[in-house]
Order: structure tokens, then sequence, then C-alpha cells
């Protein structure tokens, strides 16, 4: 009896372990992305800034890629379904070209469900130089493994 008793704290404590792991993981994974998005429109807008031609879509490739990369076919087309190509992005709600957006995220797993994320963060919505104005952005994201690799599959609930 004794025995049994061990070997499920032995079990218990790895997969605990192995829990943690896989959240820091998927929190990292989240950050890379998210800090990756925020670089390209802050890229973007400083090659606009000086001239350089085709800032605009290099912006575009580059999102194309790290949408490929970090994000599940299904995300894709919700996103194309809800206007991405007119210009709304429900990866950000509020694109920011800003760096304190990066340095005010913070993601954290939902309680209630393993693969749910919420994320807020602050961005600037007046862009006079002399006032900076921030709102807190939160929203909620959905991970999923596939094919050994963590995506995003969903993005929604975002508040302001």
């Amino acid at each position: 009896m004794k025995k049994i008793l061990i070997t499920i704290c032995i079990f218990l404590m790895v997969n605990n372990v192995h829990s943690q792991n896989s959240n820091e993981e998927i929190e990292s994974f989240l950050r890379d992305f998210y800090i990756s998005y925020n670089n390209a429109h802050i890229k973007c807008r400083d090659e606009i800034r000086d001239g350089i031609d085709g800032a605009f879509k290099t912006l575009m490739n580059t999102l194309d890629s790290l949408h490929q990369t970090y994000c599940t076919k299904h995300l894709i087309n919700k996103m194309f379904d809800n206007g991405y190509d007119e210009g709304y992005d429900i990866l950000m709600w509020m694109s920011s070209d800003n760096i304190e957006t990066i340095k005010s995220m913070s993601i954290t797993q939902d309680s209630s469900q393993k693969n749910m994320y919420h994320i807020s963060y602050n961005a600037e919505y007046y862009y006079d130089p002399t006032i900076k104005k921030y709102m807190e952005v939160k929203f909620r994201v959905v991970v999923i493994e596939e094919d050994g690799v963590f995506k995003i599959d969903d993005v929604f609930d975002y508040q302001f």
C-alpha cells in the first residue's frame, strides 16, 4: 500500500511540473508572438517616417509570415472574416507601434480552461506627442498544439 501511495505522489508531482512547464512555454510563445507583431509595426512606422518605399508591403509580408507561424488556419480565416484586409486586426485590437505596449503586456492562464490565456496591455490612443494617454486593452486567446507546435486558435472577449 505504501508503494502505491508513493507511486501516486510521484506521478502527481511529475504531472504538475509538466503542466507548469507547458504553461511557461505557452506564455513564452505568446510573448514572442506579440513582441514580433509589435516590432513589425514599429519597423514599418520608422520606415515610413524615413521615406523608405515599400514599407507597408514589407509589413504585410512580415505579418503574413507571423500569421502562418503562430496562428491556425481557423484563426487566419476568422481574421479575414472580421475585416483584417480592411484594417481591422483582431490579434491586437489596437495595433500599436509603441514599445510601451509590450512592456505593459500581461499574459496569464485562465484558471478554468487550461488552453485559454488572458492578455492585457496599455495602448496609446491619443497620438499628440506632448500628451500620452493609454487605455488598458484586455482579451483572451486560445492556444492549441498542432503537429507538435503551439498555435493561436482563437481571439475574443475584448474589453477596454
